[in-house]
């Protein structure tokens, strides 16, 4: 039999490899980001860079500041503040640096300090502590590697929360666990709803009666504590910030079925987070029923009203693909349905492999890490950053260039001939709304096997790969994971494309147009 200090040694080892990689994975930007990055990065990279927090490549920015400067009013702000200052220099690679850092810190935090302890006490022998330890580890991998998203730095401060609930044991810990949501408030509000509903929860599941009143004292000024701390480093004025929210609020409609299961199963930055969801939700639905007995009809009501709310609110701000404002509560998650398939199993007989089956699908949750990381094992495919900068730079002389959201990792957050859009695929032709002299498309997030015929565009060139990047025979991707892009002229634009010159590439020779 393996020594119980055996596999533990182990299981710190997978531990700090997983976390390791997953912060190595996130500053290495060898692929244009997908998702709406653009509407996060720009302004830590260009905070850092002395521009203040703005953002002229984001047209939600432009449009709903009422200054006419693109400031970061449209959202929570402490992430692109403390990336920015954090940064070793005002480039977006550094930004991805911190960024990387930070999700390297949360899984450390929410499964070495605080899920490992508790599976230590509850586990019945030491292979389901590291399993459900490491498979915990996986799943909040593919929370944080969230490609410039806020949720990255929001796990981290749930994670802070919950290690004050479940570590500390001084009446101090309930208002570091309020200071650790007022400032998630001020990185992602929505998220700070549903994890102060939560907490209020767990303060109605958790606390003795003569403790109840004083510990929710507690976390409420600890959160309004933390959230002025963080507004005092807002470089605008409160009450725009609330302004610009407000005007810039989005309205959740209805969801498609491929939307459904696109964003809870099959999602690359949480592959079966519905189910993990479920599992989590499960123990939880088992305890309500189970504290009516045992709890004041007061604070049972308390405790039912509040995961009612939160359920409520969850569904709302969670529609279609938007439940990354779930999916940054994922060690609170993770500890959850890791401590109720451990008291489930007490019950014996088919119920002892629930650790097991919640510590499989906790680390298919880190499936796109794994992924990634053997993209880069086989070796660099596509076009690096390096080579499609050159080119912009090129492009860039000829007149103003729109680039899909991706691309603008590449590039200064001091440059002002670029701008950002959106093309949309319909089909047989696509479309644009930008109004700038030359676009530059992405082949990758989302893939594009050939380039796209645009409405108003004329094709100049494209440097797009058919290659399908392998790892012993088994397909990795549908194409090469880096900055191949499609260069586009606009009819009736002013500039002239005459004289660009474009590098050979797999699908033509260099070109001088």
């Amino acid at each position: 039999m393996i020594a119980r200090g055996t596999v533990r040694a182990l299981m710190v080892g997978t531990l700090l490899f997983t976390a390791g990689t997953t912060g190595w994975l996130t500053a290495a930007l060898k692929a244009p980001l997908g998702g709406d990055n653009t509407a996060y990065l720009p302004p830590a990279a260009r905070w850092a860079a002395g521009q203040g927090l703005t953002n002229p490549y984001y047209e939600r920015a432009v449009k709903g500041d009422p200054s006419g400067e693109a400031r970061l009013v449209y959202h929570g702000f402490l992430y692109q503040r403390l990336v920015g200052a954090l940064m070793t220099e005002p480039t977006y690679e550094a930004a991805m640096r911190v960024l990387g850092c930070i999700g390297f810190a949360s899984i450390l935090l929410a499964a070495g300090w605080v899920l490992w302890p508790k599976m230590a006490k509850e586990s019945p022998t030491p292979w389901v502590e590291a399993a459900l330890v490491v498979g915990g580890a996986q799943a909040m991998a593919g929370e944080v590697i969230l490609n410039g998203r806020p949720e990255g730095v929001g796990t981290f401060w749930v994670a802070v929360g919950l290690a004050a609930l479940l570590k500390l044991s001084t009446p101090w810990n309930y208002g570091l666990a309020g200071i650790a949501l007022g400032l998630l408030g001020a990185t992602t509000p929505i998220g700070a709803v549903l994890a102060g509903l939560a907490l209020l929860a767990w303060l109605a599941r958790e606390l003795p009666e003569r403790h109840w009143q004083a510990s929710l004292g507690w976390a409420a000024s600890g959160c309004v504590t933390g959230f002025f701390a963080a507004v005092a480093f807002y470089p605008y004025t409160f009450k725009e910030w609330i302004a610009g929210l407000t005007h810039n609020a989005d309205p959740v409609t209805g969801y498609q079925s491929y939307h459904l299961l696109n964003a809870w199963l099959f999602t690359s930055a949480g592959p079966l987070f519905g189910v993990i969801l479920l599992v989590a939700v499960a123990p939880v639905l088992g305890d309500v029923v189970a504290q009516k007995n045992q709890k004041s009809l007061v604070r049972w009501g308390w405790y039912v009203f509040a995961l009612f709310i939160f359920a409520l609110a969850g569904f709302y701000f969670a529609r279609d693909e938007r439940n990354y404002n779930l999916r940054l509560l994922m060690p609170g998650w993770v500890v959850v349905a890791s401590v109720g398939a451990i008291r489930s199993s007490h019950g014996g007989g088919w119920r002892r492999v629930l650790p097991w089956l919640v510590a499989g699908v906790l680390a298919a949750g880190g499936a796109e890490v794994w992924r990634q990381a053997a993209l880069q094992w086989v070796g660099p495919t596509g076009t690096g950053r390096e080579t499609f900068a050159g080119t912009l730079q090129q492009i860039e002389a000829y007149g103003t260039v729109a680039l899909s959201d991706g691309l603008l990792v590449a590039t200064s957050p001091k440059d002002t001939q670029i701008s950002t859009t959106q093309v949309v695929d319909t089909g047989g032709q696509s479309t644009t709304t930008s109004t700038a002299d030359f676009l530059c498309l992405q082949q990758i997030n989302p893939t594009r096997l050939t380039p796209p015929q645009i409405a108003g565009w004329e094709y100049l060139w494209d440097d797009f790969s058919d290659e399908t990047p392998r790892l012993f025979g088994l397909p990795l991707a549908r194409r090469p994971q880096g900055f191949q892009v499609a260069v586009y002229h606009r009819l009736g634009s002013t500039s002239t494309a005459r004289g660009l010159i474009f590098p050979a590439s797999p699908a033509h020779p260099a070109q001088v147009k």
